[in-house]
């Protein structure tokens, strides 16, 4: 017996309802995201106008400590560059020149600005079309560039904290011994993660778990190379100068001042709250992460909140100059071509970085 043409449609119902509700599901997901960036984003807005002085003193504070802290966030970006380079090319991803590197970065920030992971695929295609250098070469010192980041930015924050500020408190709670169990928590990531999936096994964790076996041999390699880490780790403290007088120059626009301790704890927490997106850019996630450490420590949390909004809006304003500059207008624009080269040459690495000054 022939089945109907409805019967037939009936069956192949649940496999056409089943093909749209993945990217639909994409887009609760973002929409999630983004709800939860607006509502976190009106807590700072609160907390801004509970005490709004420090906004007005923003508002009218000199443009020269203004133009000092954009002329940081570039010299960051400089330095990020530097920082990315040595990691790449740590993992075989050599060759390229200083300047490019300078421009992957600087073009990279400006496409995230606007559409999420486009950056990454951007340095991932460019450096795969013109200098041969693989998605995995990539992806290991992209992970390697977070990782080495954050924990010689912890340590640099508890050596400081230990020479300049040893009874520093967070909350009633010493830092060191925060700063410390946070380090050990970054240093034991991947291990954790790895022994989950190991004792897990589920049929989707092949490809993390090969990620991950490949940044623990890429990291226990790095850490056998002197010359490496020691470039890495002047970088990094220049770096932290660099984020440090930043944060004192907006902390003094706002008319706060802030202990050396207690800017060294909020630009490492800063710096760790952007690896991993919650919101898109992790709005309001940075706002309320300034709170609660410029609370916790010598500041307000109205002074950490405001600014963190001149942080943002400063440095998305220096990011948005040096990526058209740097020619990232005309990528933007042509995000789809940038997308298909992506899928040509293969799937580049999810991952993302941040550098804020």
């Amino acid at each position: 017996m022939v089945p109907s043409s409805r019967n037939a449609n009936a069956r192949r119902q649940p496999i056409r309802i089943h093909a749209v509700s993945q990217p639909r599901l994409a887009k609760y997901r973002t929409a999630l995201r983004w709800l939860v960036a607006a509502v976190l984003l009106v807590l700072a807005v609160r907390l801004v106008l509970a005490d709004p002085e420090p906004l007005r003193r923003a508002l009218v504070a000199p443009k020269l400590p203004l133009a000092g802290i954009a002329a940081l966030v570039a010299l960051n970006q400089l330095l990020m560059s530097v920082r990315f380079s040595l990691a790449v090319s740590r993992c075989g991803g050599g060759g390229v020149p200083p300047r490019t590197w300078f421009r992957l970065t600087s073009v990279g920030q400006f496409l995230n600005l606007f559409v999420p992971q486009l950056g990454n695929v951007y340095r991932a295609v460019t450096l795969k079309r013109e200098y041969g250098i693989s998605y995995l070469s990539y992806a290991s010192g992209l992970t390697a560039f977070v990782l080495l980041d954050l924990q010689m930015g912890f340590l640099i924050a508890l050596g400081t904290i230990a020479l300049v500020e040893r009874d520093l408190e967070l909350a009633t709670i010493p830092a060191i011994p925060v700063l410390m169990g946070v380090l050990l928590l970054v240093v034991a990531a991947p291990y954790l993660v790895l022994a989950a999936l190991d004792r897990r096994r589920g049929d989707g964790d092949g490809k993390l778990r090969g990620r991950l076996i490949t940044l623990i041999a890429t990291m226990r390699e790095a850490l056998h190379d002197k010359g490496f880490l020691l470039r890495f780790f002047a970088i990094n403290l220049l770096t932290t100068a660099v984020h440090v007088a930043a944060l004192r120059l907006a902390f003094h626009a706002t008319g706060a001042s802030a202990s050396l301790g207690s800017l060294m704890v909020l630009q490492v927490f800063v710096k760790m709250s952007f690896v991993v997106a919650i919101t898109p850019g992790n709005l309001g996630i940075n706002e309320i992460v300034y709170g609660v450490l410029a609370h916790a420590s010598t500041s307000t949390a109205e002074q950490g909140v405001t600014v963190a909004l001149l942080m943002r809006i400063i440095g998305t304003l220096t990011v948005i100059v040096i990526g058209v500059l740097a020619g990232g207008r005309a990528l933007l624009f042509q995000r789809r071509d940038l997308l298909d080269a992506a899928g040509r040459l293969g799937e580049p690495p999810s991952g993302e970085t941040r550098g804020d000054a």
